[in-house]
């Protein structure tokens, strides 16, 4: 979690810190860095098994990762412009419901796809899970729900 005051406190820019952190890993899902093609660890074949080779990463916490000096830089490390945390991206959007836990369902739609057919197709799916989730109270769609929504437009 980047702090941007810091960021422009050490002169540094943002594609420098996910440079330094998606290469750190090894792995990364982002196809403009190193990490995006590690390939595989394989497999060691002899006549009665076969054993799998498994990657050591270097990095395994998320203090190890606070540890790593960002690229371009002359000693200044992750932990000194963000907290290193293990997480994932926040959602777009809330669930709060009587301050109690929910589930939020985040369903994106396709461009050029049908809305109809969509909402559709997830309240079969969703009616036909039912059965097997007690216990579990499915809201009905709200306001928003874009098949339901009726456009008005003014002349």
């Amino acid at each position: 979690m980047v702090d941007p005051a810091k960021l422009h406190e050490q002169g540094v820019a943002l594609d420098q810190v996910v440079e330094t952190a998606g290469n750190s890993l090894w792995v990364s899902s982002l196809s403009f860095l190193e990490a995006s093609s590690p390939g595989t660890a394989g497999f060691i074949e002899t006549p009665n098994q076969r054993l799998n080779v498994w990657h050591v990463l270097p990095i395994s916490s998320p203090e190890e990762l606070a540890q790593v000096p960002v690229v371009d830089t002359e000693g200044l490390r992750l932990q000194d412009i963000a907290s290193v945390v293990e997480d994932h991206p926040l959602l777009i959007g809330d669930a709060v419901v009587n301050e109690s836990p929910n589930l939020l369902l985040v369903i994106e739609k396709l461009p050029g796809m049908n809305t109809l057919e969509v909402t559709r197709g997830i309240e079969e799916e969703l009616a036909a899970i039912q059965p097997g989730l007690p216990g579990v109270k499915l809201m009905p769609p709200s306001s928003a729900r874009q098949a339901s929504l009726k456009w008005r437009w003014r002349t």
